[in-house]
Parts: C-alpha cells; structure tokens; sequence
C-alpha cells in the first residue's frame, strides 16, 4: 500500500482502528492524515507529553492551530460539558482524582443526547484519537458517542497499555476492535532507522515478540548501541549509589543530546531525589503530591512553623537552597538574639513570612533564591506551578492558593510540557515521548508494558541498570 493510499484510508475511514508498536510512525501517521485530509480535525490523547509530541510534529510540518485541535480527553471533555452545564449535568468545575468520572460522564451525556451535534460537525471533520490503549471505559464510552457524528479513527497498541484504573478498562480484542475494526497495523521501526540505527529498532520489534510471548528480554543478543550496566553492590545504600554512579556515567556521554532516565513509576519522590543526584530535571505528573501536601501543609501553619513548611518545600526542589542558614537566622531574632549586620533580602523575606499570613514574602523568597547564585531547581514543572499560583492569588485573580494551584495544572492540560536535555520520568509521563537516549532504571517495579515502553524511548542509545542482562517484568 502506498503512502496516499494509506492516509486516504485512514481519513475514509467511519470508524476504524491503526495498530501501532512505538516507534513505528504513529505520532507522523497522525499528522500526515490530518492535514492530508484538509478539513480541521479534533485530535484528542491522554497525557501532556502525548499532546506536546503531537503539537511539536505538526509545526515541524508547517501546520497552523487553526488546521487541527490537539488535547487531552480529560481537558476537551471539561471543556465541552462546561459549556453547556444545564445539558450535561456536569456536577464539577475543578475535578481532582476520581472526580474526572464525572466530567466523561457529562461529556458523553451531552453528545449522545445530540443537542451539540451541529457544533461537533461545523468544528471539525473527524476525529483521530491516540493511545487509545489507556481509554477507561468511560472515556471509550465518550469516544464512541463521538463516533457516531463524526468520522474515527484511533491509534493504539495494547503492549502499552500502562495506565491502571482498577480493571475499568475496555477489552481491546473484545470491546474496542468491535467497534472500531482494524484497517491497518504499522511495522517499519522509523525512530531507529531515520538516526541509522535499524539493528537496534529491528531488535526492538523482536522484544516486543518476545513480551507477547511473555518470555524475558536478553540483553546479551542487543546491538551495540544497548549498553547494560550490572548491579553488584549488596547494601540498600551502596546498591543505590552504584545506580547512581551509573545514571551519571550515562548522563555524560550525551551532554548535549536529549536524555531521559526512566525510573520508578510508583513515588514521584524517588525519580525527584534521584534527579537531584544526578542533576536532571525532574518531569512532574499534573497532579502532583508534593505540591498538594505543601499547599495544605502552609494553610494549617503560622509563625515559624510557616517558614519552616516554607524552606522545607524549597529544599525539594532546588540545590544549595540555603535553607539551614536562613532557617538559623530566622530562629535567632525570634530567640531575641543580637544581630549585628543588616538582614539580606532573603533574610528579610524569611522573617516576613513568619510575622504575617501574607503570600508575597513566600513568593519572593522562591524567586530570589535562584537569583542569587544558589537554588539549581530540578523539579522546574512544580516550582514555576507554585510560583504562578502565588502569584495569581497575591493578585486576587483566584480565591484561594488551592484554587490558583488547581487552575494552573488545568492550564497546563492544555499547554503541554517543555523539556530540557537532561529529564527524570516515569513510563506513565514519557510515554509518546522521543529522545536520544533512554537510561532505565529501577526494573524491579516494572511489568510487562512499562518494561516495553521504557525501551522503547531512546533512538541512538538504551542503557539498562539491573542486576542481570536477563530482563523479567514483574506481574502485577
């Protein structure tokens, strides 16, 4: 089949399916079918790096945003059942956790009851979805109501099915190929063969197989361009400086390259301390913890205690934060100790913070930190959130630091995340995600398909850090 008659098939299509391993063309695939289809088409995914990968490769090709709309379902379906509140029921306006529920609920509502249907069709043309393999079964639901106004065509591949939303997932053989039938399955491993590196994509391919015939990869038979580096140290601390001894090795031989080290999809706060070793920036999930527990660690704080909350939060996300010399300074003049030289700025920030409830010392302090030859952040996504939200609260423009925090994360729903050469994810925040080189650790808390995606990401080199050449995802 030619290169036309593919995408005709794709944008002809009513309802259909494109089976996709990673690296096969997908996220090119995608764009190519919709500008060869011509009309703007909604393009919805699950994730920002999903969304940013998108968005990246349509202006790689020229396109304008007025050709295509690329979103995530969480936020397109906010979006659309807050528009019409009174038709969708939607009961939420800042969802968190299982809340989403009820937004693809709302959405679905709305569309199946038809009253937006002249809207749908004078927007757009068709609908492409991606990673249909993380859909819930609520978010299916929605899609295939979609589906019955507009043209569909998703992408998936159910080797990376990663999320785990309690079993709630549709069937791929049984529910979602039953509606949308396969018309096409990718093969040819592009990533690796456009970078001349085809014997490590053909390899690829081949673990692939090997998981699907949930058999362990073996990288003693890996090309030249995978490296693995045997874990020996037998204590839990030396264990640990080994693998981070062998993240920087790796880390340095591709300085200038994008990079990515791919560890422990469970604790935000593992990747983070690893990230701070090694001097890697550290790629946040939307919702974060952290930023959550500081948040209401802050509202239940006064006095010391509040700066305390203050220079702790501070601390976990930047180096040489200075943070025990303040917190020292601080702890003296409220001792009534005598001081003989005048405060600094950050002195004089640190004692504001504890003499009233006001934001703005906070702000100013994480602000001037780095400015003053201290404070490398290396959890950049969660200090330029923090730092927004204060800012939009000191402002008045919302209610609450709560509510300032939750309308930046929206925000970045829509924006998508930008990334530097040196990055510390998950397999749940990289996936559809490219770099130059993958460095893997932490093997012990992956199954099946997360050993598979993480893989999958680097397209000139692959480091592995494990125990043994022989790699055994975990089941469950």
């Amino acid at each position: 089949m030619s290169e036309s008659e593919l995408l005709d098939l794709i944008v002809g299509c009513r309802k259909g399916s494109v089976v996709a391993p990673a690296g096969c063309g997908k996220t090119e695939q995608i764009a190519r079918a919709a500008l060869h289809g011509r009309n703007r088409r909604l393009i919805l995914t699950h994730t920002l790096a999903g969304v940013d990968a998108l968005r990246s490769r349509f202006r790689s090709k020229g396109a304008s945003s007025g050709e295509h709309e690329v979103n995530t379902i969480a936020a397109w379906s906010l979006r659309i059942a807050g528009a019409f509140p009174i038709r969708s029921s939607i009961s939420v306006s800042m969802p968190s956790g299982d809340e989403w529920e009820l937004v693809y609920a709302a959405a679905e509502k709305l569309i199946t009851a038809g009253c937006i249907k002249s809207v749908l069709t004078s927007s757009y043309s068709g609908v492409f979805v991606d990673e249909y393999q993380d859909c819930t079964q609520l978010q299916h639901k929605l899609i295939c109501a979609l589906a019955d106004i507009l043209p569909c065509c998703i992408f998936g591949d159910p080797l990376q099915a990663i999320f785990d939303f309690n079993g709630d997932m549709p069937d791929w053989d049984h529910e979602v190929l039953k509606i949308f039938p396969t018309i096409f399955a990718l093969e040819h491993p592009y990533r690796w063969h456009k970078v001349g590196n085809a014997l490590l994509g053909d390899w690829l391919l081949d673990c692939r197989r090997t998981l699907e015939q949930g058999k362990p990869i073996d990288l003693q038979s890996a090309p030249r361009t995978v490296y693995h580096r045997k874990l020996q140290a037998v204590g839990k601390n030396e264990r640990y400086q080994e693998k981070t001894k062998f993240v920087i090795q790796a880390l340095a031989r591709s300085r200038v390259d994008k990079c990515i080290v791919i560890g422990d999809s469970r604790n935000e706060n593992i990747r983070a301390a690893l990230a701070r070793k090694v001097w890697a920036t550290a790629i946040e999930p939307v919702t974060c913890k952290r930023l959550t527990a500081f948040v209401d660690e802050l509202n239940s704080a006064e006095g010391f205690d509040r700066l305390e909350v203050t220079l702790d939060f501070m601390k976990s996300i930047m180096l040489k934060a200075q943070a025990a010399p303040l917190k020292k300074t601080v702890q003296n003049i409220t001792l009534g100790k005598r001081r003989q030289k005048p405060l600094n700025e950050l002195e004089s920030c640190c004692l504001d913070i504890t003499r009233s409830n006001s934001l703005s010392p906070i702000l100013d302090l994480l602000q001037k930190v780095p400015l003053q030859g201290g404070g490398w952040i290396y959890r950049r996504e969660l200090y330029y959130c923090i730092c927004g939200a204060l800012q939009d609260t000191i402002l008045g423009l919302q209610p609450s630091l709560a509510d300032a925090v939750w309308d930046v994360q929206n925000r970045r729903r829509h924006s998508g995340r930008r990334l530097g050469n040196r990055n510390i994810g998950s397999t749940l925040l990289v996936k559809g995600l490219e770099f130059d080189h993958a460095i893997v650790v932490d093997l012990d808390t992956f199954r099946r398909n997360d050993l598979y995606v993480a893989l999958t990401r680097g397209s000139q080199t692959l480091t592995v850090i494990s125990e043994s050449p022989l790699l055994h995802p975990r089941h469950s």
